[in-house]
């Protein structure tokens, strides 16, 4: 009990820089992985429902289910922005904000790294193993898409570090 108010009391006074860059980093950490959670299993309803609406590997198949997948991107890229916002106590106007700031850049990674990435999933990937592929694939779109969020703090960590 006394080493978490002093622990406490050394945080608050700004002594405690390790505390700090660890909370920096396992904060949004843990939130990505509450969201990624969330999504994961949104992910698994949505690949059953694209093979079953459209089955089989045809040029035109895949080129359909590519299609939607780029056509629903940017509505989860905004529910990722507002489920991050919330986890992190931000107001939603303010998550708004950033996903339009951002909104560029994520659709340019997603459109010219995952769609390419995906087409890979649906021509060779055989449905059952299919999910498991994306997690691997969001795995390290994730890393992207919390440096994105969460850039500015990481300048004002590294700011602080230089004081």
């Amino acid at each position: 009990m006394q080493y978490s108010k002093t622990l406490r009391r050394n945080y608050t006074m700004g002594k405690c820089t390790k505390l700090k860059e660890l909370f920096y980093f396992l904060f949004p950490l843990a939130n990505m992985m509450i969201s990624g959670s969330v999504f994961g299993v949104a992910g698994h309803y949505w690949y059953r429902f694209l093979d079953t609406r459209f089955p089989g590997t045809a040029v035109k198949t895949v080129g359909k289910k590519l299609f939607l997948e780029m056509l629903i991107g940017p509505p989860v890229f905004l529910g990722f922005f507002l489920a991050i916002g919330y986890l992190e106590g931000k107001p939603v106007e303010e998550s708004i904000k950033e996903f339009k700031k951002n909104f560029l850049v994520i659709c340019a990674a997603d459109w010219a790294v995952y769609a390419p990435l995906q087409a890979v999933n649906f021509f060779y990937v055989p449905p059952r193993y299919r999910l498991l592929y994306v997690c691997v694939l969001c795995l390290a779109y994730d890393v992207f898409m919390s440096y994105i969020l969460h850039k500015e703090d990481n300048k004002k960590l590294m700011a602080s570090k230089q004081e």
